[in-house]
């Protein structure tokens, strides 16, 4: 939303900085930092006030003695404070008038509401297996749907759905229908990819702040139209919004890597997790 006092640069010349998406995605990242960072020892005292604790995953599966019991007393669900930064430093900086930046956030929450429904099983039932896996799967694959839906409807970007395009190739590799079925695989197994990565203090937050780096760098790219020409790579028009969504993710794993760094003083759950 703060991208609209650009309008008033005729008024006030540096407030053009905010149609910039190398500055917004800096503020973006900035403010997901701050939430989570000055947030955090807040949400850690509210975790354990409410015993917000996780059932311990590996006792009866492994000895003893390799079981971190410290762990089981470590606070979980901490996913709420950084997903909550996330969305709100987007709703702040990106274009919402798109359909590129509520897809994301749409994405992003809906991921984290079934995580979070699979936490509070796990916290308030004692059960370590939490969602029952078809359960999980099957909402998952529901917001996937809703988003790859959201996607298909922007300029340009519903074409390149059906194509599977290679950096550096100029025509696609593969096209068709059945693609759908591979971008719903990505989204599945992207999400459950973090959530299998965390259990480590600081793991899956480290891998994914180098991860929408990436995805950030592809975007910006893509979304430039002299850069994506002269590398050959699709141009889609808008997607640099998800610049700025990437780095607010990135901000806000930044600021929970300063409360989840060994030893970790709160756990982001599957709620994190997977969104």
């Amino acid at each position: 939303m703060l991208y609209l006092l650009s309008q008033f640069s005729d008024q006030f010349g540096p407030l053009r900085l905010f149609d910039y998406v190398t500055f917004r995605a800096g503020g973006a990242a900035l403010t997901a930092f701050l939430i989570v960072l000055f947030g955090g020892p807040g949400t850690v005292r509210a975790l354990k006030r409410f015993n917000v604790r996780a059932s311990e995953r590996l006792e009866g599966l492994v000895p003893e003695e390799f079981i971190d019991k410290a762990k089981s007393r470590t606070p979980c669900m901490g996913g709420v404070l950084l997903i909550g930064a996330v969305v709100i430093s987007a709703l702040l900086w990106t274009k919402l008038s798109g359909v590129i930046s509520p897809a994301l956030i749409i994405g992003c929450a809906g991921f984290a509401l079934v995580g979070f429904w699979d936490d509070f099983i796990k916290v308030a039932r004692h059960n370590r297996d939490g969602l029952p896996a078809r359960w999980k799967f099957l909402l998952l694959a529901v917001v996937s749907v809703i988003v790859l839906w959201l996607f298909s409807q922007a300029e340009d970007l519903g074409a390149l759905l059906l194509e599977l395009h290679v950096p550096f190739c100029k025509e696609p590799v593969m096209h068709g229908v059945w693609l759908y079925g591979f971008e719903l695989l990505v989204l599945l197994g992207s999400a459950n990819a973090v959530n299998l990565t965390d259990g480590k203090d600081g793991l899956a937050t480290g891998c994914t702040i180098f991860c929408c780096l990436a995805y950030a760098a592809f975007a910006y790219f893509t979304g430039h139209v002299v850069f994506a020409r002269y590398l050959e790579l699709s141009f889609v028009p808008g997607i640099s919004e998800a610049v700025v969504f990437a780095l607010a993710v990135v901000g806000g794993c930044i600021g929970f890597l300063w409360h989840n760094c060994h030893p970790a003083a709160m756990f982001m759950g599957d709620t994190g997790s997977l969104a």
